[in-house]
């Protein structure tokens, strides 16, 4: 965690995590002033500067596939995998104009913070025009509430280890509901890939709700689950 009662200097000093690096508040939500890729000095202090919190400092992880569990009293109830926000090129837009249509193509949960330092590491500017069939990623913060794809698991899938794993997490943190990020491959046991990145005290249904295919089942789950304790 940045200390604001010591100088930048000795902040950057205390950051041995390799880069990297994922710069976001203490608490937040939606994937709101969550900043990645951070790869030099300058960056960091700029990042903390716009953060008007307190502000966690992460190695960054990547490769993986980023999925919500929701675990409540003990019982897995959704898995959902989260697709950061892309678009892809035709040649003829713009990156700003091709923003814009991905935007208008979703029902609900625009895409509200782009990452343009990343878009720069990948070689363009905003106003570029996007080389056809080239797949640019806007943002490598995986939320629904910022413009993510999202597609329903089935629990069945899981490794016993990592069904194990959540809910020890649910359990060990005294949590009735939780919602976890977690990076990796549900069907791989953690202990040979993934990551549990966040543990949300108060996560929203909406991640699950929208794709799951029997609405009514899911539904019935959560009540079944909360008159059964």
């Amino acid at each position: 965690m940045w200390n604001t009662f010591i100088s930048d200097n000795e902040n950057l000093s205390h950051i041995k995590l390799q880069r990297p690096l994922v710069i976001k508040p203490n608490i937040g939500e939606q994937g709101i002033q969550v900043f990645t890729n951070i790869m030099d000095d300058a960056d960091i202090i700029n990042k903390v500067n716009e953060i008007n919190s307190q502000v966690l400092i992460e190695e960054q992880i990547r490769g993986y596939k980023e999925y919500r569990v929701t675990v409540l009293n003990d019982v897995i109830i959704g898995a959902t995998e989260k697709k950061t926000a892309s678009v892809t090129g035709d040649g003829q837009h713009t990156i700003v104009e091709l923003i814009h249509a991905y935007n208008q193509s979703l029902k609900m949960y625009k895409i509200h913070t782009i990452d343009y330092n990343y878009i720069r590491q990948q070689g363009f500017q905003k106003h570029d025009v996007l080389p056809t069939e080239f797949h640019l990623i806007l943002t490598n913060v995986a939320n629904m509430s910022n413009g993510s794809q999202i597609q329903e698991i089935d629990i069945n899938t899981i490794h016993p280890i990592n069904i194990l794993l959540f809910k020890n997490i649910n359990r060990i943190l005294k949590y009735t509901l939780s919602g976890i990020d977690y990076l990796g491959d549900l069907s791989v046991p953690y202990t040979l890939m993934g990551s549990v990145i966040e543990v949300n005290p108060e996560p929203g249904m909406d991640i699950h709700y929208t794709v799951v295919k029997d609405k009514r089942a899911f539904l019935t789950s959560i009540v079944d689950n909360l008159f059964n304790t």
